[in-house]
């Protein structure tokens, strides 16, 4: 049999061979349920004889796509080539692509990102005279409504009906759509063309949904419409794990899933292999306090390990010298630790500065998830504008952008005349420029820096469309072409700022060439594809050995030796704007708390401070209200004001077992 000598366990096994029906799987944290993903699909591969072509798994980050066909790949080996795993918004990009023309866009669509939103709401809110401050509170609103979430703020004193309408207009013009559109339209599609949804039902015959908690209304409406009349769906997931409910995921969806399908069937992994059975024990005591949930009690295979550490810090520089200190206490004291054994995880990335500073005045190598993201440098941005343009030239948004970028001699005058034509012919900008800019109220200088931008352009967009040079060698020639380095020194950049920005240029290259090496034939329109739908979780690096600091939400999904939680402090974990919501959002809170927690392989640690700066104010701090609910005989509890004073030592923790009896005094008798 296929599955002998694997190891599964029995729960495991049962998940994976279940056929003929839909399976909903309740998987704790670190059950191992990428396990029996990967081993549901290979089962079905070779014991059930089921064409891999047929097969769609669902998963939230491409990081999970990538170690789902890895892993499967070396399970079946070729046959894993037609299995289709993917995020959701990759597979509506992939739908979009083959059937958008349905709805009156180019097959050749751009996805904009959230900058560009932006600039298309600027212009609507010029054109209506509203506040430029509300241009994120107007984005923020469109999301809510493409995902199904209809709150309207009271803020709004106007029609968003007619906000979104002109939103939507503008992208249809700029044959674009927004990131929540990869799921919107191809929902669109199904439903105008039956004949459509049932091609894509006839070709997709088992669905695999991973993170299920995590699906949001619109989302979970694709599945409906994707499922066919045999209803041969898994999902796998955690209702413990929901931490997305701001972003419109709906924990009912998997609790529901019993009425949905009557016939399920249900099977719950309780098998941790991840945590030691104190820090499990722990956070199960922690998750157990929320109401709306499936009971599941996880038990470790591991032997019992160390304590989880508590320690209250002064402030937050504190705080950062203490989590310091560990690392370098441990990494001296054991010898096969890493540096990326460690992660330092918070709720709010603000909190990263002080760790930063500390881990650099003591050489610790360090990277911070998710913070500043790659693709939003400014340079970097203005290489993906030009290949944006070379890709669809009738986007106008990125092609304001690089029309004088590098400068070449076209003021702000100029395109606003260019701009004023457009709008007056009913023209877009690059047939302006392409074929009536001799008719242009400009100077001979301006119009001759404009035709040879066109020109420019003209020369290197089929290039990039060219199959005989890898698209990475034809970028890294524009970048020669185009003068970056040039243009940064006439600018006045300092030579250490243009290494730095030029070094950032050539890592686009290398980020190019590394996903040649999963497809030789990468196009443009298939990278542009892929970058815009890169999560904070999808590192660019991969396997550096650095010590990471990330938010509790980003942590999700990963897994490290020692995992330290700091900020433990009530209006920081749970969030201050929980305290005035409903008790659901507490839950989720503590979810995330839970989630953080349960990172941890070997060890946890866990730290708040007594004072913190909070938008510059220093600021008096009580302990999270989640610590109360760890049991006193897990936690060792220590203050670091200064480790070398005993009695001062002593003393703080007197002060921190009063604040607690103080803060908690149902739970006094753990203290």
């Amino acid at each position: 049999m296929f599955l002998n000598n694997f190891g599964l366990n029995s729960e495991q096994e049962e998940c994976v061979k279940h056929f003929g029906g839909p399976l909903l799987i309740f998987a704790g944290a670190g059950t191992g349920k990428t396990r029996v993903i990967v081993f549901r699909i290979a089962y079905l591969i070779e014991e059930k004889k089921v064409n891999p072509s047929s097969i769609l798994a669902l998963t939230f980050t491409n990081k999970s796509c990538d170690e789902v066909k890895e892993r499967v790949t070396n399970l079946v080996g070729k046959k894993a080539r037609n299995i289709t795993v993917s995020t959701f918004h990759s597979l509506g990009a992939n739908i979009l692509r083959e059937e958008i023309d349905t709805l009156g866009y180019n097959k050749k669509f751009l996805i904009y990102d959230e900058k560009e939103q932006l600039t298309i709401i600027k212009k609507i809110i010029e054109e209506t005279g509203l506040k430029e401050e509300l241009s994120y509170s107007i984005l923020n609103m469109i999301h809510k409504i493409k995902n199904s979430v209809n709150e309207k703020p009271e803020i709004f004193d106007y029609d968003i009906n007619e906000i979104f309408f002109r939103y939507e207009e503008y992208l249809k013009n700029y044959n674009a759509v927004d990131f929540d559109d990869l799921i919107l339209k191809p929902i669109e599609i199904f439903e105008k063309f039956p004949a459509i949804k049932k091609k894509y039902q006839e070709r997709f015959k088992i669905l695999l949904i991973d993170e299920y908690q995590d699906t949001n209304p619109v989302q979970y409406k694709l599945i409906k419409l994707l499922l066919n009349k045999e209803r041969e769906i898994c999902v796998v997931g955690d209702d413990d794990q929901s931490i997305y409910g701001w972003r419109g995921s709906d924990l009912s969806i998997i609790l529901n899933f019993q009425k949905d399908f009557p016939d399920a069937k249900i099977i719950r992994l309780v098998k941790n292999y991840r945590s030691t059975p104190l820090i499990l024990q722990a956070s199960q005591n922690v998750i157990k306090q929320n109401r709306l949930r499936v009971v599941k009690d996880l038990i470790s295979v591991k032997q019992s390990g160390e304590k989880i550490v508590f320690k209250l810090c002064e402030k937050e520089e504190d705080e950062a010298s203490t989590v310091r200190d560990i690392i370098l206490d441990l990494k001296r004291t054991n010898s096969s630790l890493s540096w990326n054994d460690f992660a330092v995880i918070f709720r709010t990335n603000f909190q990263s500065r002080p760790f930063e500073i500390a881990f650099r005045s003591s050489s610790i190598p360090y990277r911070v998830v998710g913070a500043f993201e790659f693709f939003e440098r400014k340079e970097i941005r203005d290489c993906i504008s030009y290949l944006k343009v070379f890709a669809n030239p009738k986007d106008t948004l990125n092609l304001l952008r690089i029309i004088n970028t590098p400068s070449r001699g076209i003021g702000d005058n100029s395109v606003k005349k260019i701009i004023n034509f457009a709008q007056i012919n009913n023209l877009d900008l690059f047939t302006v420029i392409t074929e009536h800019c001799q008719e242009l109220d400009l100077n001979s200088s301006s119009k001759k820096a404009i035709s040879s931008f066109a020109e420019f352009i003209y020369h290197w967009q089929p290039l990039f469309f060219s199959k005989k040079i890898p698209l990475s060698e034809t970028f890294k020639n524009f970048i020669k072409d185009l003068n970056f380095e040039e243009w940064f020194k006439n600018e006045g950049l300092a030579e250490d700022k243009i290494n730095l920005k030029m070094a950032n240029i050539f890592e686009l290259v290398n980020h190019m060439k590394y996903l040649e090496e999963e497809n030789e034939s990468l196009g443009l329109y298939e990278y542009l594809n892929r970058i815009a739908l890169i999560s904070e979780a999808d590192d660019l690096k991969k396997d550096i050995d650095k010590v990471t600091l990330l938010t509790a939400h980003a942590s999700k999904g990963l897994e490290f030796k020692t995992v330290i939680i700091v900020g433990c402090e009530d209006n920081l974990f749970p969030h201050h704007k929980i305290k005035k919501a409903e008790q659901s959002f507490l839950e989720e809170e503590r979810r995330l708390f839970y989630v953080a927690m349960t990172r941890a392989k070997e060890r946890l640690y866990l730290t708040c401070c007594k004072t913190r700066k909070i938008f510059g104010k220093e600021t008096e701090r009580t302990i999270s209200p989640f610590i109360s609910d760890i049991p006193k005989e897990f936690l060792t509890m220590t203050s670091f004001s200064n480790p070398l004073d005993v009695e001062k030592r002593k003393e703080s923790l007197k002060i921190l077992m009063k604040r607690l009896e103080e803060k908690f005094p149902e739970k006094k008798s753990r203290f």
